[in-house]
């Protein structure tokens, strides 16, 4: 038997083998190719990713860097350090506090293990520079493009900006070298704030789609992270174009509490808030709530705590499930922190006593802003008129004493030192003084709006010396001495001259006289304190430009106050009965003057505490006291707590926060 091979057959073999070797070649060549264009396309991915954490965290740490550098503009000798407050140097702090440079942190280098000598081949790393990264988007070479800039032809023709601000004095081309805000920069006219939409941020002072009342600073800035780093990761440049604002926002909520931990929900002895009914956002530093009936929006800058005692099935839920509850429905969720909020971050300016106190509203001089930090975050410095006790007649424990009284003559005090039998007249005196030592006439006893407690012989507050303010006498007061009239003389500081008449910007250039015997006003108040006295508040409708009073003594409100309206601004729009914008800031309150304990109080406006930061007890804002109490019943308390709505219900003198805010330009 004959067994024949053919060359044939070992011919398909090989050629077999050969197309099924070429097809695995190509196969893999194929996979090979597409894992190097996954890796590329995952690099690149990679990269963008670093660059949107890398600008994220170089904007958050913007938020923190922009409005310290702004205060610290505005402070005495800030110009001696004000390299420091450039933008360019704003940039780079914040680029160094973000790590922004790296994509590794060295910590995480550490924990795993690597060597000191390592081989990298990330090419996120980078050393960015302020001049590399950052441009404004006129082109014209600076950091920034100002909210105050007069020639907005060389943006781009569909950009975006807010609406500009106007410069008043000297100084304007600063607002694009530092962070400046200030009286300077207004709106048109005299006008400071403005209805505003409010911001599409995740923190709840105002609700999303409503207005609000604020004065908005804004500067534009480019970013470019890829421009450094093009060469090495061959991804191409991308610019992105944010607007940072600035909001400088008056107090306007129902109910806000700027320092310390606020119970919310229940009075101190566990008394619901039955009674109190609010309308619209809370604002507190720390929110303590005790019971959510009725509260509604509760925003907050450190955090929102349920109190363990809260009635069964009350729950403000986690951040995770708030952002759900947002995202779900789109709406804004009843309880947020400006910490966990986004590029947003909320400061009360919160002076403490010090907003009390005219003698502590120190000299600003030398200072970038043309406002200094004090003259902005004082309120007592910032008030038209000042009635201050400035002696005592045979010793402390006197009630005979001297005022200065100094009310604003076209646009400047002339103060001028009263006393019993010459120029401060009692009820009934008549004056035969004529109109000398700095005012045009010598007003009769019965046109003072200042007495002293010795004139009407009352006793409060366990018999402590008080001065009375007649609010229905002080408009035809003015007149009478020839002052500015109350639509200027809006604003009044009542205080004690306590610090000596050559110390601080208050020191006395008229009439030197000691007054050592005169103690700072305590808090909380004692017997050996003034008080104030507020008599004849009813009708306020002669105040068109409405009125602010300060004191850091306590206030007695002897009778109804600000309940009868008046005609509202010509041209508001107002058809519903208007009453003058009245704001009282004093440490402590009490309604009426009597000791019973058993009168009521009703209270329709708004409520908001200024604590320093030695109060560290939990605040309980509805807590009013009557009389000379200091116990109270909260079976007499009621309050329609209302925020406001429009800017000519802003009173002239506001405590302020900001609120600073980056937007990405689309």
């Amino acid at each position: 038997m004959k067994i024949h091979s053919s060359p044939k057959n070992g011919y398909a073999s090989l050629m077999v083998a050969i197309s099924i070797s070429l097809t695995l070649m190509l196969i893999s060549l194929t996979a090979f190719r597409e894992s190097k264009h996954a890796q590329t396309t995952q690099k690149i991915t990679q990269v963008k990713i670093d660059y949107e954490q890398k600008e994220r965290a170089f904007l958050r740490s913007l938020l923190d860097v922009v409005p310290n550098s702004a205060m610290k503009a505005m402070m005495k000798d800030s110009k001696n350090v004000g390299d420091d407050l450039k933008w360019q140097a704003i940039f780079a702090q914040a680029l160094e506090q973000s790590g922004a440079s790296q994509s590794l942190d060295p910590s995480l280098v550490e924990d795993l293990g690597l060597p000191e000598n390592y081989i990298s081949s990330n090419t996120g790393d980078a050393n960015y520079t302020p001049a590399g990264l950052i441009s404004s988007p006129d082109g014209s070479g600076n950091f920034v493009f100002p909210s105050t800039a007069t020639d907005l032809s060389n943006l781009p023709e569909d950009f975006p900006h807010p609406p500009t601000l106007n410069w008043e004095g000297s100084g304007s081309g600063n607002d694009m070298i530092y962070p400046i805000v200030g009286f300077n920069k207004r709106l048109s006219g005299d006008d400071q704030f403005s209805l505003l939409p409010y911001p599409k941020v995740a923190f709840g002072y105002s609700e999303q789609g409503q207005n609000f009342i604020a004065k908005r600073n804004w500067w534009t800035f480019t970013v470019d992270w890829g421009a450094a780093l093009a060469a090495d990761s061959g991804i191409a440049s991308h610019q992105e174009t944010y607007v940072l604002s600035l909001y400088e926002v008056p107090g306007q909520l129902a109910l806000s509490s700027s320092g310390t931990a606020t119970a919310l929900g229940k009075f101190s002895d566990g008394t619901d808030w039955d009674e109190i009914s609010i309308e619209g956002s809370i604002f507190a530093h720390k929110a303590r709530v005790k019971d959510l009936t009725g509260l509604g929006t509760i925003s907050s800058r450190t955090g929102v705590e349920l109190d363990a005692n809260a009635p069964e099935g009350q729950s403000i839920g986690g951040l995770a499930e708030r952002r759900e509850e947002r995202n779900l429905s789109d709406t804004f969720y009843a309880y947020s922190s400006s910490a966990d909020s986004g590029l947003v971050s909320f400061t009360p300016i919160n002076r403490g006593f010090d907003f009390f106190d005219f003698f502590s509203h120190v000299d600003d001089s030398n200072a970038i802003s043309p406002t200094g930090w004090n003259e902005y975050s004082i309120g007592a410095g910032q008030c038209k008129m000042t009635v201050d006790v400035c002696q005592l007649y045979g010793g402390s424990s006197s009630n005979a004493y001297r005022l200065m009284v100094a009310p604003q003559f076209s646009g400047s005090r002339r103060p001028v030192r009263c006393s019993r039998g010459g120029w401060w007249n009692t009820p009934g005196e008549k004056s035969d003084w004529g109109g000398t030592n700095g005012w045009n006439g010598s007003p009769e006893g019965d046109d003072w709006p200042f007495q002293d407690n010795a004139t009407y012989g009352r006793t409060i507050g366990g018999g402590r010396r008080y001065i009375t303010l007649d609010l229905e006498k002080l408009p035809h007061f003015l007149s009478e001495i020839g002052a500015d009239d109350i639509t200027e003389n809006n604003s009044l500081w009542v205080g004690v001259r306590y610090n000596g008449p050559n110390e601080g910007i208050n020191k006395d250039p008229w009439n030197s006289f000691g007054n050592d015997n005169i103690a700072k006003p305590n808090f909380p108040s004692t017997n050996d304190d003034f008080a104030l006295v507020i008599t004849n508040s009813s009708d306020l409708s002669e105040f068109t430009n409405g009125f602010t009073l300060i004191t850091p003594m306590r206030v007695y409100f002897a009778d109804d106050f600000n309940t009868v309206p008046t005609t509202p601004p010509a041209g508001s729009g107002i058809t519903d009965d208007w009453y003058p914008p009245v704001s009282v800031y004093a440490p402590e309150k009490r309604f009426g003057i009597e000791l019973t304990g058993n009168g009521f109080i009703n209270l329709k406006g708004q409520v908001g505490y200024l604590p320093s930061d030695e109060v560290t007890s939990e605040l309980n804002p509805l807590d009013f006291r009557e009389g000379g109490q200091d116990t109270f019943n909260a079976n007499n308390v009621t309050a329609e707590l209302q925020p406001i709505e429009r800017v000519e219900d802003v009173p002239p003198i506001n405590s302020m926060s900001w609120m600073t805010v980056i937007e990405r330009v689309h």
